[in-house]
């Protein structure tokens, strides 16, 4: 059996607009305990942000400027951004703002990553 411990979520802006909200649902139940964004391109002379919120509005990641969500130099896990959320099949929204067009495409992904399960006994 393989388990399942990231989830990633394509996006692409395109260039000479100001954002997008990306709608994702992780394909496996579970407790979702960090998050990174792995991005390329993008320029942009404004302020980005980002958001991670359920469909219905429930803020599970307040907006803040994008280089909050970057990887930190740490081990994988405590490298990650917290967060704490259940996916249990729910549909999530990625919202990318900026207060400028962007003059390049800003391509990446955000990367989620599941609480280990350590209580298979056959691992």
């Amino acid at each position: 059996m393989i388990n399942q411990y990231e989830y990633a979520v394509p996006f692409v802006v395109a260039a000479g607009s100001n954002g997008k909200i990306f709608p994702f649902k992780p394909e496996k139940n579970g407790i979702i305990t960090g998050c990174a964004i792995f991005k390329e391109g993008g320029a942009n002379t404004g302020m980005v942000t980002v958001e991670i919120t359920t469909d219905t509005g429930e803020v599970i990641s307040p907006e803040s400027h994008i280089s909050n969500y970057r990887d930190r130099e740490a081990a994988y896990y405590d490298g990650k951004k917290p967060v704490h959320f259940e996916s249990g099949g729910k549909t999530f929204h990625l919202k990318i703002r900026a207060t400028e067009a962007f003059d390049t495409a800003l391509v990446g992904q955000l990367v989620l990553v599941y609480a280990q399960d350590f209580t298979n006994k056959n691992c």
